[in-house]
C-alpha cells in the first residue's frame, strides 16, 4: 500500500489522502475531517456534501480520469512511450503527473503510513472484512475492528438510486464483493458503497467477528473428522461425495470441508 497526500499547493493544505494498492492496481480516497466541500476539487466535494469522507474506487477513478490525458488523445502512443508505459493506465499516468492538472492547484505527495492523521487511521480500522447477503435485501457485515453488524439495502435508496436495480435482480444480492482491501462493497464497476457509510449506518450485533468464526469452525468438519465420526476410510468419504450423499461446502483445500449437520444425518 502506498499513501499520497492530496495537497492544495496554493493554500499549502492537505485535503485528503490517496490510498493506492499497487499489486492490485486499485485505489480510493480518504478526505480529512477538517476539510469542507469548498476546499475540495470537483467530484470529491460531492461526498462531503453528502456527509461522507471516504470516496469509493469508482468515483476515485472518475476524479483521476478528469486529471490525466484521455485514452483517445491523437498522440497517446508517443505519450505512453515517454512515460515508460506499454499500455494506457490512468492511475499510473496520475502518479507520474503527481496528480496535477490545469483545473486547480492540487497535487499529490508520497507520505509514510504513520504520517496519516489519527482520525484517518482510526477511520481505516473500520474497513470491511466480510459482506454476506441474507433474507430479502439484508447483509451481514464484519469490520476490521471485530464489529459484526447488519444492514438493509432498501433503507438507503435515497443515497444510492441504483439500489432499486440491485433489489430487482435477486441474484445481484449474493454477488456483492468486498473490494479494494475492504474499502467498499461492490455489486458492479459502478455500484459501490464505501466502508465508512456502512459502518455509520449498520445496526451493531451483540457479538463479534470472532464469535462468527468460532461458530463457522464449530459447524464444519474436515475429511479426517468425517472419517473419525463415521468410522470409515477416505475412499468411503469420496464415494459419498461422488454419489451426492454428502456435499462439501469447501473443496478448494486439499481436504473437503462439510457441514456438521450433513455428516451427522448419515449416522
Amino acid at each position: 500500500m502506498r499513501i499520497f497526500a492530496i495537497i492544495d499547493e496554493d493554500e499549502g493544505k492537505e485535503l485528503a489522502y490517496f490510498i493506492y494498492y499497487e499489486k492490485i492496481n486499485e485505489c480510493y480516497i480518504e478526505i480529512r475531517d477538517d476539510v469542507d466541500e469548498w476546499d475540495l476539487p470537483f467530484v470529491l466535494e460531492h461526498f462531503v456534501r453528502k456527509g461522507q469522507r471516504t470516496v469509493d474506487p469508482y468515483h476515485t477513478l472518475l476524479w483521476i480520469e478528469q486529471r490525466v490525458i484521455p485514452p483517445d488523445r491523437q498522440n497517446i502512443g508517443m505519450i505512453l512511450k515517454e512515460c515508460g508505459l506499454e499500455e494506457y493506465d490512468e492511475i499510473k499516468l496520475f502518479l507520474i503527473a503527481e496528480g496535477r492538472c490545469a483545473q486547480d492547484s492540487c497535487c499529490i505527495k508520497r507520505i509514510k503510513n504513520s504520517d496519516l492523521p489519527p482520525e484517518i487511521q482510526a477511520r481505516m480500522r473500520h474497513k470491511l472484512i466480510l459482506a454476506i447477503a441474507y433474507g430479502a435485501n439484508d447483509y451481514l457485515l464484519t469490520f476490521a475492528d471485530g464489529t459484526a453488524a447488519t444492514i438493509g439495502l432498501d433503507n438507503y435508496r435515497k443515497d444510492y438510486a441504483w439500489i432499486d436495480r440491485v433489489l430487482a435482480y435477486a441474484h445481484l444480492l449474493s454477488e456483492a464483493k468486498v473490494e479494494c482491501a475492504g474499502s467498499c462493497v461492490s455489486w458492479s464497476d459502478k455500484w459501490k458503497i464505501s466502508y465508512d457509510y456502512l459502518y455509520a449506518h449498520a445496526k451493531r450485533l451483540p457479538f463479534t467477528e470472532d464469535t462468527l468464526q468460532k461458530f463457522a469452525s464449530g459447524n464444519r468438519m474436515t475429511t479426517q473428522e468425517v472419517m473419525t465420526l463415521l468410522k470409515c476410510t477416505r475412499q468411503n468419504v469420496n464415494d459419498l461425495v461422488s454419489r451426492g450423499r454428502l456435499i462439501p461446502v469447501d473443496s478448494s483445500a486439499r481436504n473437503y470441508q462439510f457441514l456438521r449437520k450433513d455428516v451427522e444425518a448419515l449416522l
